[in-house]
C-alpha cells in the first residue's frame, strides 16, 4: 500500500513544472510532443459563429405563430448559455485540460446547446427569411464540427487515463511481487542473561559490648568450662 501511494505522488509530481508549481494550461511540458490546446481556444470559433448568427436574426420578420413563438424562446436560451453558462465552464476545462471530469461538463452543455440550435434552424426554414436561415444553418454545421472534434479530445484523455492507470497498477504489482520474492532473514536465538549470584556482604560483625569485667580467652589444651590452676612454687 505504501508503494502504491508513492508512485501516486510520483505521477502528481510529473504534472508539475521545475519550480514546483502546476504547468498552465498550453505551456508545453518537457519531454511532450506538442502543447495541450486550451478548451475555450478550441470551441470559441463555434461559439462565437453561433452567437453572432442568433444576434442576427430578426425574429419579427418571421411568420407569426407558435413556431416563431418557440424559436425565439430557444433563440434566448442560447445566448444565455453562450454568455453566462458556458465560461465559467471553459475557465474551468482550461484549468486541467486533459481532465476528464472537467470536459464532461462543457461536452454536455455544447450537445444541448447543439440540439436547441438544430430546432431554431428547422423553424426557420419553415417561417423565416431564406438570408437567415443560410446564416443559421452555416452556424449549426461549425457548432457541429466543433462538437465531434471535442469529442475526440475527450476519448483521447479517456485512453491516455486508462493508460496510465493501467501502467501504475503494473509497476505497483511488480514492486510488490519483488517485496515477495525477497527472502526474510533468519531471526538469532535471545541467550537469556545469566542471572548474577548474590554479593557476600563485607560488613565486619559489631564488636560485642564489655560490662566492666575483662574478657579472658582459655588458653589452648584448656577445655571449655574448666579453670587452669598456677602450681605453688616451692621456697627454699
Amino acid at each position: 500500500m505504501r508503494i502504491a501511494f508513492v508512485l501516486a505522488g510520483a505521477v502528481f509530481s510529473a504534472t508539475l513544472g521545475a519550480a514546483g508549481q502546476p504547468v498552465a494550461a498550453g505551456e508545453p511540458v518537457a519531454g511532450s510532443v506538442a502543447p495541450v490546446v486550451p478548451v475555450s481556444t478550441q470551441l470559441q470559433p463555434a461559439l462565437g459563429a453561433v452567437h453572432q448568427a442568433v444576434d442576427a436574426v430578426r425574429i419579427d420578420k418571421w411568420k407569426k405563430g407558435n413556431i416563431r413563438d418557440e424559436a425565439a424562446q430557444n433563440i434566448s436560451q442560447i445566448q444565455k448559455d453562450i454568455d453566462a453558462t458556458l465560461p465559467p465552464m471553459l475557465q474551468n476545462a482550461d484549468t486541467a485540460p486533459t481532465t476528464l471530469s472537467t470536459l464532461l461538463p462543457v461536452s454536455r452543455n455544447i450537445s444541448a446547446l447543439y440540439d436547441v440550435l438544430l430546432r431554431v434552424v428547422e423553424a426557420s426554414r419553415v417561417v423565416a427569411p431564406d438570408e437567415q436561415v443560410d446564416q443559421l444553418q452555416k452556424s449549426l454545421v461549425t457548432l457541429g464540427n466543433a462538437r465531434l472534434a471535442f469529442g475526440e479530445r475527450m476519448q483521447t484523455a479517456a485512453v491516455a487515463m486508462e493508460k496510465q492507470v493501467t501502467d501504475l497498477r503494473a509497476t505497483v504489482q511488480t514492486q510488490a511481487d519483488k517485496i515477495a520474492a525477497t527472502p526474510t532473514p533468519a531471526a538469532f536465538p535471545c541467550t537469556p542473561t545469566p542471572k548474577s549470584s548474590p554479593k557476600k556482604s563485607t560488613r565486619k560483625p559489631l564488636a560485642a559490648k564489655t560490662t566492666g569485667t575483662k574478657t579472658t580467652t582459655p588458653a589452648s589444651g584448656t577445655q571449655p568450662g574448666t579453670s587452669q590452676q598456677t602450681p605453688p612454687q616451692s621456697t627454699h
